[in-house]
């Protein structure tokens, strides 16, 4: 399964190669809770020992690697993803799902006619709006409420979705 991307390093730190990193997810940030992570791209990183990681804000945090040792080491991570696997996620309570998870899984209405493919997720702040690549390409959001979240079978990657008018098209 494809890493799941949780922060993007926007800056070296110090002299003694820490780097500063956005958080994609302020809610319940991971990082603080994990010994190792993976740094790069989609298609090529490396698993790297986490030695401190320090709040700054809800969206920053400063973290120190055993990869990065100084200031120039640093400056090359600039613009890279830290990643952690699903099997580093810790434990979560029965009936929830982590929702990075649910990507690519795929979208079916009541009937079970397929829809489409899950992309992505987007936090608006009022609520979790769940991007689907329609089967014909096009996209369409779900909010991710009971309301429209019908089912989930995290095991087989499948959401059924109550569709209203509109919500299609």
């Amino acid at each position: 399964m494809d890493p799941i991307i949780i922060g993007e390093i926007v800056s070296a730190h110090g002299i003694k190669g820490g780097v500063k990193v956005y958080l994609y997810n302020t809610r319940d940030p991971i990082i603080y809770k994990i010994d190792s992570v993976y740094i790069g791209d989609k298609n090529s990183y490396r698993l790297c020992k986490l030695l401190k990681a320090r709040k700054i804000s809800d969206r920053f945090c400063i973290l120190h690697l055993d990869e990065i040792c100084c200031r120039n080491d640093a400056e090359c991570f600039k613009r890279k993803f830290i990643m952690i696997t699903p099997e580093m996620l810790p434990p979560i309570e029965e009936g929830y799902v982590y929702i990075s998870l649910l990507i690519g899984s795929c979208v079916y209405d009541q009937n079970m006619k397929e829809l489409g493919i899950v992309e992505d997720f987007i936090d608006t702040g009022a609520q979790l709006l769940m991007l689907v690549r329609h089967i014909n390409g096009s996209e369409f959001m779900v909010p991710y409420v009971d309301e429209f979240i019908k089912r989930i079978d995290s095991q087989r990657r499948q959401i059924v979705v109550n569709v209203i008018e509109g919500l299609i098209e």
